[in-house]
């Protein structure tokens, strides 16, 4: 007899900054309000939709996957990501 334990799957960290003030979105619910970063939002592997609303009224979105056990970092000023792997819940 073999018996198997399912263990929950990790969560992953997604991270939203940039260089200006902004409206910061997640999937279209409103994160924080002016500020330039997020703050860690701990989430479900999974596609994400960013939407940051800057000051000057430009408007940048974009999708981004979360990956289980991994910290993700958006840069909504240069459009790239930062990807760590969390080892003990801390990036590396």
């Amino acid at each position: 007899l073999l018996r198997f334990e399912l263990q929950p799957e990790l969560p992953g960290i997604l991270v939203v900054m940039g260089d200006q003030p902004s409206r910061i979105y997640i999937d279209g619910v409103l994160v924080r309000e002016n500020v330039q970063n997020s703050g860690e939002r701990r989430s479900k592997a999974g596609l994400y939709r960013v939407q940051a609303l800057l000051v000057s009224g430009e408007t940048v979105e974009d999708t981004v996957r979360v990956n289980p056990g991994e910290k993700v970092t958006y840069d909504y000023s240069q459009r790239k990501l930062v990807r760590r792997t969390l080892v003990g819940g801390v990036a590396r």
